[in-house]
């Protein structure tokens, strides 16, 4: 009877073929829970019966988004740069501008 090689919590390692096994179960068990499937008779129950989600945003907060998204896009950066070199001293006028033509493209 051979003696083990290293003995760790669960048992005896014997070969190096079972270190390959005791390395790859649990690589096994997550790339089988990975890839596993429902049914399709259990994935249209939960569909037929799942609630909607409620309708909380109003035309302001929508309104706040679309502005949001104008600045975040660089709208003002934009106008800054082409102020900056053609506006001179009414820059302020630019910005107004700007902020009205985010406004109406966030209407829209």
């Amino acid at each position: 009877m051979p003696t083990p090689m290293f003995q760790y919590k669960r048992g005896v390692i014997r070969s190096i073929g079972h270190v390959g096994r005791i390395v790859l179960s649990p690589t096994k068990h997550i790339f089988k829970q990975i890839t596993e499937r429902k049914p399709m008779v259990v994935l249209q129950a939960e569909i037929d019966t799942q609630i909607e989600f409620r309708r909380t945003l109003n035309w302001f907060h929508l309104l706040a988004i679309g502005v949001g998204t104008m600045i975040g896009a660089g709208i003002f950066v934009l106008s800054g740069t082409a102020a900056s070199n053609y506006a001179g001293p009414s820059v302020i006028v630019s910005f107004v501008l700007t902020g009205v033509i985010a406004f109406l493209s966030a209407l829209s």
